[in-house]
């Protein structure tokens, strides 16, 4: 009987690896043939690159960036494939109040009774997507430049004799450790997928520290990064040298302090959606890389002040739950 288990979950695997790489490559088609600049992020092409197998798991979702002047003809070329945009809002004016388009907008419809997802980002996403572009917490500059970074250097893989546009190497491995930061430090597949793309890469020489070093200085993102790195060696094993890591440290008092309650809390012990965005916020707030004036400033945002009067009243969501 846990024989069978075994083959029909893998079975059940290899169907929506098979029916999501038919459509990543129909949407992939129809983004080239409309002349979309576009990578993919993370997802089942990234899997298949560096594993070179189909996953062992389900995929919840397929991610991709494109131009922000390209959002609305994308809008439109998925809902004619019949994809329906879903809705992440906490509140129904949410997006009037934020005044800023979200920065990542999820697609889906199903095929055969399986759920097929595409993430489209218009920007690098580590924040809170609902927000919009949170300025007053990380430069909405650098991130932008960050974003085009990602779009201008990316590189075509060859998998299954089809070309994917992925992430250059070394931006490939901050951008997926911020990915790590923004879900929490949780999934140990996403360690193991970065401990797989650093290994392979290293090897090859196609990256190496000081480089990756250099973007994490050049964009900020030392305090986002640092946790990430020392999760990664202490729990995954995956080798990044320790001069790398200590150049990352935090220098405030409550950085510091919040850096130790992240390493000391179980992973994955965050209750619902709720509560993972007020985690979230406070890791982003008490990790920002500008100033505590400029961080206080937020909450004169009247679109945070709403989300954050929201999320607290909704029933059984406190701040200070564990």
């Amino acid at each position: 009987m846990r024989n069978t288990t075994k083959v029909e979950k893998r079975t059940v695997q290899l169907v929506q690896s098979v029916l999501y790489l038919q459509e990543i490559n129909k949407i992939k088609r129809l983004f080239e043939q409309n002349n979309i600049d576009f990578v993919f992020l993370k997802g089942l092409p990234l899997h298949l690159y560096y594993e070179n197998e189909f996953p062992r798991r389900i995929y919840a979702d397929c991610d991709l960036l494109i131009q922000e002047k390209d959002y609305n003809l994308v809008s439109d070329l998925l809902s004619q494939q019949d994809y329906i945009q879903c809705t992440h809002e906490l509140y129904p004016l949410q997006s009037y109040f934020r005044r800023s388009n979200p920065l990542e907008v999820s697609f889906s419809k199903k095929i055969g009774g399986v759920k097929i997802e595409f993430d489209i980002h218009t920007s690098i996403v580590f924040s809170i997507p609902t927000l919009g572009y949170t300025d007053k917490l990380y430069p909405t500059k650098l991130l932008k430049d960050f974003t085009q970074k990602c779009l201008k250097t990316k590189r075509a893989v060859n998998i299954n004799n089809f070309l994917f546009p992925i992430i250059s190497p070394s931006l490939l491995i901050v951008y997926l450790s911020l990915h790590l930061f923004n879900h929490l430090f949780t999934g140990p597949y996403r360690f193991k997928l970065l401990k797989k793309i650093m290994e392979y890469e290293f090897h090859k020489n196609h990256v190496d520290w000081p480089t990756i070093q250099r973007i994490i200085r050049e964009y900020s993102l030392e305090n986002y990064i640092y946790p990430v790195f020392l999760i990664a060696k202490r729990e995954y094993s995956i080798a990044i040298p320790d001069y790398i890591i200590t150049s990352l440290e935090p220098t405030s008092f409550l950085a510091k302090k919040r850096v130790k309650t992240i390493l000391s809390r179980p992973r994955g012990t965050y209750s619902n959606r709720k509560h993972i965005g007020i985690e979230r916020f406070i890791n982003l707030f008490l990790l920002s890389p500008v100033s505590w004036y400029r961080r206080l400033t937020i909450f004169t945002d009247l679109s945070v002040l709403i989300t954050i009067i929201v999320t607290v009243w909704q029933k059984g969501v406190f701040i200070g739950r564990k």
